[in-house]
């Protein structure tokens, strides 16, 4: 989603646990994902009806949203991940810490893993 303005509508990433929704803002543009499904099959592209209700939930999270009014592209595919949807932490030499998965948590947390203190790593 891009916002019409060059205000920014947040300046770090924010997470409803209970709608399963989060909001990244990345450069000219605030990410967006919700919802999940487990199993196997075919995929396809939510239609605009299905997207509505996580962006009404990142609407809810963040009044902000409700200025950006493109829709924005929508997509579905797979996503490994852990069961806990942390990532797996392990060091990679002095100072460098690889975080790997995929799941709400990580994106919440991946624009402030490199900001992080050393000490504050664990493996």
């Amino acid at each position: 989603m891009v916002p019409s303005s060059a205000d920014p509508v947040c300046d770090h990433p924010l997470m409803s646990i209970e709608d399963h929704v989060v909001v990244n803002p990345v450069p000219g543009a605030v990410r967006q994902t919700g919802g999940m499904a487990f199993g196997g099959g075919t995929f396809r592209v939510p239609d605009q009806h299905e997207a509505r209700k996580p962006r009404d939930a990142a609407n809810r999270l963040l009044h902000g949203l409700v200025k950006i009014t493109e829709a924005g592209t929508v997509r579905r595919s797979a996503r490994p991940m852990t069961a806990s949807g942390l990532p797996i932490a392990r060091p990679l030499g002095p100072d460098r810490v690889a975080l790997t998965g995929h799941g709400t948590l990580r994106m919440t947390l991946a624009p402030r893993a490199p900001r992080s203190p050393p000490g504050l790593s664990t493996t």
